[in-house]
């Protein structure tokens, strides 16, 4: 009970326990803070690179270095913890700026922890996507299905199941590439398996072995 409640004074005490059970709607301040905007600022000063290949998305990929893990030094990782699809696509211009080779994109976690409809984060992704494609129609698109995630309260696996439905669409309709690790990283019960996660929502260390593997098996090596 100490640790807990140590826990969550380090992340704000009481309006971080407010923000837990009553997430707020997604507006411009969700995305645009100092951390967002900070992180974004290193982002456009970073060389840049013609062959890169860039991994966006939240803290999901945020959390991995994966240059260091696919010993690929044209790997750039543009994950931004807590990001939602409207900060990425706000930011999509330093993403397509380069005309990189492949783009890896993950996202929804967090609009669902905000309470945005399954139909407006297909909305939110087919923009995104529209936005890449048309930037920066030589580079290959690769859609990640949104992850299963263990007893969040504020991400059900069957809202994410129905957005990894319809990314499978818009991949089709887009002539982009969809990958599904939803179903690498669920168990039994189509929720994240344990031995991959310590929180139910984020990975370890193994699941990022997992998915450099997936990512191999589907991509790199075909």
């Amino acid at each position: 009970m100490i640790l807990l409640i140590s826990l969550i004074q380090k992340r704000g005490g009481l309006e971080y326990v407010k923000q837990k059970i009553n997430p707020p709607e997604i507006t411009t301040a969700s995305y645009d803070n100092v951390y967002y905007k900070t992180r974004n600022s290193v982002f456009e000063v970073m060389p840049k690179d013609s062959q890169e290949i860039v991994f966006l998305g939240n803290s999901i990929t945020s959390n991995c270095d994966w240059s260091e893990l696919f010993a690929n030094s044209k790997i750039k990782n543009r994950g931004i913890g807590g990001d939602v699809l409207p900060g990425m696509i706000d930011r999509v211009d330093e993403i397509i700026f380069t005309k990189p080779s492949m783009i890896f994109i993950m996202a929804g976690a967090n609009d669902l922890e905000l309470k945005t409809p399954v139909h407006q984060i297909l909305v939110d992704y087919e923009k995104l996507i529209k936005l890449i494609k048309i930037g920066t129609p030589e580079t290959k698109v690769f859609v990640q299905s949104v992850l299963p995630t263990y007893k969040d309260q504020f991400r059900s696996n069957a809202d994410i199941q129905n957005i990894n439905s319809g990314l499978l669409d818009l991949s089709e309709k887009y002539g982009v590439t969809y990958i599904d690790l939803f179903s690498v990283f669920k168990n039994e019960n189509n929720e994240l398996d344990s031995t991959y996660s310590y929180d139910g929502l984020h990975l370890n260390g193994k699941g990022y072995l997992v998915w450099k593997n997936e990512l191999e098996r589907l991509v790199f090596f075909r």
